[in-house]
């Protein structure tokens, strides 16, 4: 069943999510902190507009954004679909089109005079679902014209890259004879229940972020164990802390959330070998992909 419910502020980490899954269809890496902030002044003030989540049989499977402003050409409030996001499994089942209408009923009820949208010329697909609810080209004469007055926007991204931002973490192991510095923000974060990760951490799951190895520095001897043939693991040999790992890409290391000094950086996106799930754990609200095993295929970001 195809579904729109209207977000709200507890539905953040949720849209972020989706945010970033829809920037890495394009190969972009999202700031998600900066994202955040901008669902959270949204979405904290009716006027500014509002946000749809789309599901599929109760599963989140994309989102519409409406912002509003007052237009003195229209005499009134008209708005602009700022995105518009369906997830690609999701694709072609009528859920874009359902978010659409909840956008439009919202405007009829809040009496916005006109609806405008940016959408590439060659997205044939998308043009089509626009033009089925009446948006147009007007005035072929004129062109939107755009200057951007601050740097903290959404060009804060790097095509292809992570990245790297002024914000500084540091944390290390339990005795502090090895240190640890992450720099920016991780390409993705997770949570791993596999048998291998549980026994190493001797907790339930390992929880864990990606980042460019440039974006991290590690200061002090370390141990090294070959968890699988690709997999290094590196711990302090005084106290046996885990301290960071990688596998089959030399351009991703992993670091783990819980060796830095402060609490609540991260927030994961995705769960591995859920089939080793404890089954007294609580969901975890941030968690968009649950993978039974591991993911069938590599991606840089998750979602």
């Amino acid at each position: 069943m195809v579904a729109t419910r209207r977000a709200g502020t507890d539905d953040t980490p949720l849209l972020v999510a989706l945010m970033a899954e829809f920037y890495a269809e394009s190969e972009f890496s999202l700031d998600r902190e900066w994202a955040s902030k901008s669902f959270s002044a949204l979405l904290g003030d009716d006027a500014k507009g509002a946000v749809w989540i789309a599901f599929r049989d109760d599963e989140p499977a994309g989102y519409a954004v409406l912002t509003l402003r007052h237009s003195m050409e229209y005499g009134g409030p008209d708005g602009f679909i700022d995105d518009l996001y369906v997830r690609p499994s999701y694709r072609r089942q009528g859920l874009g089109r359902e978010a659409l209408r909840a956008l439009f009923a919202e405007c009829e009820r809040r009496g916005v005079l006109a609806v405008h949208v940016e959408a590439g010329r060659d997205n044939v697909a998308a043009q089509r679902l626009y033009r089925s609810f009446g948006l147009d080209v007007l005035d072929k004469a004129r062109e939107l014209l755009t200057v951007r007055l601050r740097a903290a926007s959404k060009a804060d991204y790097v095509h292809k890259e992570c990245r790297m931002s002024e914000s500084v973490h540091n944390g290390g192991c339990a005795c502090g004879k090895v240190k640890v510095e992450a720099r920016g923000e991780p390409y993705r974060v997770g949570v791993c229940h596999c048998l291998t990760c549980r026994k190493l951490h001797g907790m339930p799951f390992s929880f864990y972020a990606v980042f460019p190895p440039e974006a991290v520095t590690i200061e002090g001897e370390v141990g090294t164990f070959a968890s699988s043939e690709h997999g290094r693991r590196y711990f302090c040999p005084a106290c046996g802390s885990q301290v960071y790992s990688h596998y089959s890409r030399a351009d991703e290391l992993y670091v783990y959330p819980g060796s830095f000094d402060e609490t609540g950086l991260w927030q994961p996106t995705y769960e591995l070998w859920t089939i080793r799930r404890e089954p007294w754990l609580p969901a975890f609200p941030s968690v968009v992909s649950h993978y039974e095993t591991d993911r069938p295929k590599w991606s840089r970001m998750e979602p």
